[in-house]
């Protein structure tokens, strides 16, 4: 596990009333994520965007309606689908069968730490290195 560094700032004071954040997100192979949840903004603006760039390559998301990759053709998305109902049917079709899970230990425990980390980069106002074992 590579280190991956987190910076992330809320729009808004007080984060119970207000859950507006901008996340960066830089890892070790220079991949880089950006996410911006605006739960307050203006109603023609996305709510959710996010933007991942890696290998020259660089994909955003509005709304989970909308996928743009550059270099390539816009994917468009009828249904808004943010995946739980089909993560949560994999994983119950893992277990009722035996199989593997969907989701390996490690891609979980990644996830919680970059959620952790933002979190702990709102709350310090400061950018937060999440290393292996943190």
């Amino acid at each position: 596990s590579t280190a991956v560094r987190v910076y992330a700032q809320a729009s808004g004071q007080d984060m119970e009333m207000d859950d507006s954040v901008q996340v960066l997100i830089t890892y070790a192979d220079g991949s880089t994520a950006s996410i911006a949840y605006l739960a307050r903004s203006h109603a023609q603006l996305p709510k959710e965007y996010f933007m991942v760039s890696s290998g020259g390559e660089t994909a955003s998301c509005e709304n989970f309606k909308t996928t743009r990759i550059l270099g390539g053709k816009d994917v468009k998305h009828i249904n808004q689908d943010k995946g739980q109902a089909t993560a949560v049917k994999a994983f119950i079709e893992s277990v009722r069968t035996g199989s593997a899970s969907p989701f390996t230990v490690e891609e979980i425990l990644s996830t919680s730490k970059v959620t952790f980390g933002i979190l702990e980069s709102i709350r310090t106002n400061d950018s937060v290195t999440l290393g292996p074992g943190r």
